[in-house]
């Protein structure tokens, strides 16, 4: 089919390739704009953008899709019908309403579960061990249209939100391509979803990294994962931000003040810290303008951190 593509990050470029290798005829793509990189104001193309370039393929980068001369220069573009895979912004009725077969969208969740802006970071702070892949047809609502398909992924104790969306959005190229000559030729039913069973998610914030020392230590662990890449999970001392970027549970009851550094245990390299009811080992850490280092090496460079304590 003649379709167009909607997509930004580098997890997209997976679901776009599959399209091409799969023989789709690939008639526009619509990314996010770039951002800027440098103190030049040159802006960095994204995975999405090289692709297109490479393959002469004409690309448009709207900073609002509500611009009706936007609208008409996607509708120059042709197609049959539209593939969105994390494009980062809700497309208006009146594009979704362009194409004779409609819109198909690529979603890391189970849906009707976690709809919304930030899926898999929801997943990782649930602890939740079973998420998977949607396919779906989208219309005006969040994340609610009649599903195409599903496929299951188990999530392992060591995923990051990084990892994890790399894996669904593998998981959803591998499907999308069957799904789509499926539906063209109607063998496969759109299905409704149960819209009493759906959870929403909500778009992140900077200051959701900050941790909160009265929170149990394996709260804080699955947000460390959850907030990979962004934003990050950090602390404050001495008024500089602390990336904590390497983490795990110490079964060992504390009854220190939560956010007090307790000691380094040599054994297992770790800082110490209390946490709700218990204690919490970090393992990796980054002081605001510098590299990331071992606890350890943070340890060295900054003796004063033991028995600091460190706000919640």
């Amino acid at each position: 089919m003649k379709v167009i593509f909607f997509g930004t990050p580098v997890v997209a470029t997976h679901v776009l390739r599959a399209l091409a290798e799969g023989g789709h005829n690939i008639v526009g793509i619509i990314t996010q704009p770039g951002k800027n990189t440098n103190n030049k104001g040159r802006n960095k193309e994204s995975q999405v953008q090289i692709f297109a370039d490479q393959n002469r393929i004409p690309c448009l980068q709207p900073a609002s899709l509500g611009d009706k001369e936007i609208r008409q220069n996607i509708k120059d573009l042709g197609g049959e019908i539209a593939v969105v895979a994390a494009y980062g912004k809700i497309i208006p009725k009146e594009i979704l309403s362009i194409w004779e077969k409609g819109c198909v969208c690529v979603h890391p969740s189970l849906l009707p579960k976690n709809r919304g802006a930030s899926p898999v970071q929801e997943t990782i702070l649930k602890g939740e061990t079973l998420t998977g892949t949607t396919v779906f047809l989208t219309n005006e609502g969040m994340d609610a249209g009649p599903v195409l398909s599903q496929n299951q992924f188990h999530v392992s104790e060591n995923d990051t939100a990084e990892s994890l969306q790399e894996k669904l959005f593998l998981l959803g190229a591998r499907m999308i391509c069957s799904i789509l000559e499926s539906y063209a030729n109607g063998t496969l039913v759109p299905v409704p979803q149960i819209h009493s069973e759906a959870t929403f998610t909500r778009l992140l914030k900077k200051t959701d990294g900050e941790i909160n020392w009265e929170e149990e230590p394996e709260a804080i662990c699955r947000r460390v994962r959850a907030y990979v890449p962004w934003p990050g999970t950090f602390t404050f001392w001495n008024g500089k931000r602390i990336s904590i970027t390497g983490s795990m549970p110490v079964n060992d009851p504390s009854d220190s003040i939560p956010g007090k550094v307790i000691n380094f245990d040599d054994q297992t390299k770790m800082l110490i810290i209390a946490a709700g009811k218990s204690k919490l080992g970090i393992s990796h850490l980054q002081i605001e303008g510098k590299r990331q280092i071992t606890a350890a090496e943070f340890l060295r460079g900054y003796p004063s951190f033991l028995g600091a304590r460190l706000p919640s």
